[in-house]
């Protein structure tokens, strides 16, 4: 209701607010073991996004875009500018600053992202800009971005988790599975091993879009001499985050990526 509130410029629907009720909600309730994460190698990721792109274009090219450049789903309809819009650095996307569900920005606001590995550029036709561009205006077409203006006057993006979940729903879709995406994408889970036990087995299972932001991560620890400062700055947060949450999975992944 405070949200509802919100949207419509209802003072007493304060950022503040908002941020102490989702506060409230992440905290209470049973706490979750997290759900595996199933991460594909990069001949398995370029395997799928090339029959993607014979499946669905316009899937195929939000996939792309999202598991070349480390976005997160949302973020693919708040691209600014696309490679090859910029003669300074053709190969760099720019993601814009924007006030988000609850009042929040994005988690880092504007930023560059860094294409890897550059070879999709082409692949894909992501430094096609007249394609691009016709791919993102169609995405808008279809997925429309929904405002309002808070009562500070700013204008905020209130359906960001809405159109994460388009893309969620892609690759699955529990209610409509028809809507998925044909062609699955498998990735691999790697068991937490008990000192002195022979460590488990990888374990083979679809993946979701988050995925590949680890997926990016693991190829740039293994294909380039980035520091962690560059690497958490084009994936859009602090090094903190990027050392605790995304270099575990790399470590875990390196046995299968580098057999």
């Amino acid at each position: 209701m405070v949200n509802y509130l919100a949207r419509r410029g209802i003072s007493i629907a304060t950022p503040q607010l908002r941020a102490k009720l989702e506060a409230i909600k992440k905290s209470t309730g049973r706490v979750r073991n997290p759900a595996p994460r199933f991460i594909p190698t990069t001949s398995e990721l370029e395997v799928w996004l090339d029959e993607l792109q014979r499946e669905d274009p316009l899937r195929g090219w939000v996939m792309a875009v999202i598991g070349c450049y480390v976005l997160r789903p949302h973020e693919v309809w708040h691209i600014e500018r696309l490679p090859g819009e910029s003669a300074v650095e053709p190969t760099f996307l720019q993601i814009s600053m924007f006030e988000g569900d609850a009042g929040r920005a994005t988690k880092t606001g504007h930023r560059f992202a860094l294409p890897l590995p550059e070879r999709w550029l082409q692949r894909y036709r992501l430094d096609d800009v007249a394609h691009s561009r016709a791919m993102l205006t169609e995405l808008r077409r279809r997925h429309p971005i929904r405002t309002a203006e808070a009562a500070d006057g700013s204008l905020q993006f209130w359906n960001n988790g809405i159109l994460g979940r388009v893309v969620v729903h892609w690759m699955r879709h529990g209610g409509k599975p028809r809507d998925e995406i044909k062609t699955k994408l498998l990735g691999w889970h790697h068991p937490r091993g008990i000192p002195g036990r022979r460590q488990p087995e990888p374990i083979q299972g679809r993946c979701r879009p988050y995925d590949l932001r680890h997926a990016w991560a693991i190829r740039a620890r293994e294909t380039t001499t980035w520091s962690t400062a560059l690497k958490a700055q084009a994936m859009g947060h602090s090094e903190v985050i990027h050392a605790r949450r995304y270099l575990v999975e790399d470590r875990k992944s390196t046995r299968l990526n580098s057999s």
